[in-house]
């Protein structure tokens, strides 16, 4: 009885998504042994995946091993791909540019590049229609409501024109990551005693629904390689306790927004 449970739930699973199977991919021991702090974003190519921290950015193959690793400034967040390359959101701590921040570009493959100074900090940063959105500081760590963007063109020229946005909860600090699909927004944001913890916004930073999903360790859409006109992403969860100063380890599961809602469809073992 228990085996034909099985079969049935495994058939399910294949029909609902089309036969495709999402398995998590699971950091190893010791990967991550180099972050500083929690992982602050993600971005994802056909080729690799890359996490930010604090001071730093991996690159991972698929299986979750981790090719590369490259110190970065501090306080480095959310991180983006475009255009074959990674951009980083900077939110300067260091005491001879305190308060300001930047756009670093870096290649595939991690190589610095350019670099777009900024007189505030950032965080929070995704690319869509040919513009960097981000998310503009400074940001209170206590309640809040509604946040800025900025949003510059991704050569960076010309002037950078702000959005006010605003989901209708309460957050700490500001845009946490931002991902796109299609000409939407998806943001996270770190909730303040609110399950509310993400929003989609088009491209002036209209509202279009709020979102009961945690994603503030980082969540991007998945790449080409992952044919889809759903909406799909990657979310990044910590499974490590820091508390106990375990070595760091993550798991990233895969997500679709259907019906107003975030899904897993993480194909469960």
């Amino acid at each position: 009885m228990k085996k034909f449970l099985l079969l049935v739930l495994l058939f399910t699973v294949q029909f609902v998504y089309g036969g495709e199977a999402f398995e998590a991919i699971i950091s190893g021991n010791g990967e991550l042994n180099a972050a500083s702090g929690h992982i602050q974003g993600i971005c994802v190519s056909d080729e690799a995946l890359y996490f930010s921290h604090q001071k730093g950015i991996f690159k991972v193959d698929w299986s979750g091993k981790v090719i590369k690793h490259v110190s970065a400034e501090n306080h480095t967040g959310d991180i983006c791909f475009y255009n074959g390359r990674i951009y980083s959101a900077i939110a300067c701590y260091d005491p001879a540019r305190r308060g300001r921040g930047a756009i670093q570009e870096f290649s595939s493959d991690l190589e610095a590049q350019r670099r777009y100074d900024l007189p505030f900090p950032i965080d929070g940063i995704t690319e869509m229609n040919g513009f960097f959105y981000f998310g503009v500081g400074p940001n209170p760590p206590t309640a809040h409501r509604g946040n800025r963007l900025g949003k510059l063109a991704a050569d960076f020229s010309g002037e950078i024109t702000f959005l006010k946005i605003d989901h209708g909860c309460d957050t700490r600090f500001g845009c946490q990551a931002i991902t796109t699909f299609g000409d939407l927004l998806f943001i996270s944001f770190y909730g303040a005693k609110t399950p509310v913890e993400s929003a989609i916004f088009d491209k002036d930073g209209k509202l279009v629904k709020a979102l009961k999903f945690s994603a503030s360790k980082g969540f991007a859409a998945l790449p080409p390689r992952f044919k889809s006109e759903k909406p799909r992403f990657l979310k990044l969860v910590e499974i490590h306790n820091r508390r106990k100063k375990e070595s760091p380890k993550v798991r990233l599961h895969f997500v679709e927004y259907k019906s107003g809602k975030m899904v897993d469809i993480t194909t469960k073992k």
